[in-house]
């Protein structure tokens, strides 16, 4: 199990909850060095798998690889191996040995989801290998049930828009969405199962998002595992890519930029739910329309989500 369990930016909103000592006692018995067998068996089973990194100019992006299961195989419990290309134009197409890498894995039809904290060890043009840094499974808490249907879309001929601004079309998405992922990053040089990158859900009710500008996001934060992976990062490092999803027309929405982490006022006050709010600015973005090989029927909505409100 991981001795240094959380990082100093996990600690510190930790310690304003006064959970450091409980935090730290569970982060040592549940964080682990490598994948347990449930999870390597987990990660070979899913069409798809979500990733959070940096790219060659130190933009933060949400992104993920698809294929068919068995695509993500795990050669032994500490690493981890993707055979899948990229999404032409994916803005982590072209990670490099050495890199930071968070990993998600998430079976809609049951809500089970699963992270790994990563570093790449082999990069190929069809191929990575990863070496484990940190692994942990999540509550099933904001997600909304979906089943997967196949339909006639080939990802190579996604149609790419890159942009500084929201259009009209990517309001739309972001404001109907009931989930995005988020990547974040934290790197101090001291090499420790904490430090790295990390890749995360978010779910709400569909409009649980504002789009408060062409630059800018409101999102709440609700209650979670109190790891505060996510949360820590911002604090240590500003840098967030957000994804994402249209479950009909299989757009993508990559967006990467920084984010700033609301603890108080009226705002924070009036969303029923809401631990406190994160706004995003948006510095880069790209579109990829109908990237997608599937569409998602929308199934239960999450029973936290009756706890939860919307703008």
């Amino acid at each position: 199990m991981c001795s240094d369990a959380f990082h100093a930016g996990e600690r510190k909103i930790q310690a304003e909850y006064g959970l450091s000592e409980k935090m730290q006692a569970i982060g040592a018995t549940v964080l682990r060095p490598f994948l347990p067998e449930q999870h390597r068996r987990f990660f070979e089973t899913l069409p798809w798998v979500f990733l959070g990194a940096e790219d060659r100019e130190k933009f933060v992006w949400a992104s993920l690889r698809i294929g068919s299961p068995g695509f993500v195989s795990t050669p032994n419990p500490r690493l981890l191996r993707i055979q899948s290309l990229p999404f032409v134009q994916d803005p982590l197409s072209e990670l490099q040995v050495g890199q930071d890498l968070g990993i998600l894995g998430l079976e809609f039809e049951t809500r089970r989801r699963n992270r790994v904290s990563t570093q790449v060890v082999e990069a190929g043009p069809e191929e990575l290998c990863l070496s484990v840094r940190q692994s942990f499974g999540n509550c099933p808490k904001y997600i909304q049930i979906r089943t997967l249907c196949p339909v006639s879309r080939n990802p190579v001929q996604a149609k790419c828009l890159d942009f500084n601004t929201l259009a009209p079309q990517q309001r739309e998405l972001i404001e109907n969405s009931d989930c995005f992922f988020i990547a974040s990053v934290y790197q101090a040089g001291k090499n420790l199962p904490s430090e790295g990158a990390d890749l995360s859900h978010r779910g709400g009710k569909p409009g649980f998002v504002r789009v408060e500008s062409q630059e800018t996001l409101l999102f709440p934060d609700f209650s979670g595992n109190r790891f505060f992976n996510t949360l820590g990062n911002i604090v240590m490092d500003p840098r967030v890519g957000l994804l994402f999803l249209d479950f009909v027309s299989g757009d993508l929405l990559f967006l990467s930029g920084r984010a700033e982490i609301i603890g108080s006022g009226p705002e924070l006050q009036a969303f029923q739910g809401a631990e406190r709010l994160i706004r995003f600015r948006l510095a880069r973005g790209r579109m990829l329309e109908k990237a997608l090989p599937w569409s998602w029927d929308l199934g239960e909505a999450s029973p936290a989500l009756a706890f939860t409100g919307s703008w």
